[in-house]
């Protein structure tokens, strides 16, 4: 009776150890695979048919306030992001030879247009005053929205396109008309790279 009983649960046991290998696999899956995956700014890039020019993004991933919104912007998310456009600008010289130049702007986007209460209404856009937050230096920007507009753009893309390949993470403050100040903290890993590819696409 005890040569049954023992081949009967080392035999139980033997069975059972890939299941027990199988579910730790996934487990470490688990754990690593989205952190790695969330944090990377990723670039898109098209092609005019028309003109042939280039446009590209990088940009972050999608990321919610730091806390909730209140009704109906309680779902509300955003990414943070630099486009790029191939000979979008275009001029005459003195000598009647023509120049082009790539447009370059850095801009937050959200699933609904923001609703902020802090801005000076000009013709067909408004603009603001907030702070961000590079890393541990706070800074006070300058904003423009286009009237309905899902984004919101820097008014000084050069400068926070330096920063943004400089820092580790931005934290942007908003007064959202029903919430108050609401933060949007968007992480900036993988950021120099995007920008790179971006702006190689454009030929820049």
């Amino acid at each position: 009776m005890k040569t049954s009983v023992t081949t009967c649960c080392q035999t139980g046991q033997l069975s059972s150890t890939p299941y027990r290998l199988v579910l730790l696999a996934l487990v470490i899956n688990i754990l690593l695979i989205p952190s790695a995956a969330v944090a990377e700014w990723s670039t898109s890039i098209s092609r005019d048919e028309m003109t042939g020019k280039v446009q590209a993004f990088a940009t972050s991933d999608w990321v919610s306030p730091t806390k909730p919104m209140r009704f109906p912007y309680n779902d509300v998310r955003g990414i943070m992001g630099v486009g790029c456009k191939e000979g979008d600008l275009s001029g005459t010289r003195s000598d009647g030879t023509t120049w082009t130049h790539t447009s370059y702007w850095a801009y937050f986007k959200f699933t609904d247009a923001p609703n902020l209460t802090n801005v000076d209404v000009a013709d067909g856009y408004s603009t603001f005053r907030t702070r961000v937050r590079w890393d541990d230096e706070i800074e006070t920007v300058e904003m423009r929205q286009t009237w309905g507009a899902p984004s919101i753009q820097f008014r000084s893309s050069t400068s926070a396109i330096e920063k943004i390949s400089a820092s580790s993470s931005v934290l942007l403050e908003l007064q959202w008309h029903g919430s108050g100040k609401v933060y949007f903290d968007f992480p900036l890993n993988g950021s120099a790279k995007a920008l790179a590819e971006a702006k190689k696409a454009c030929g820049g």
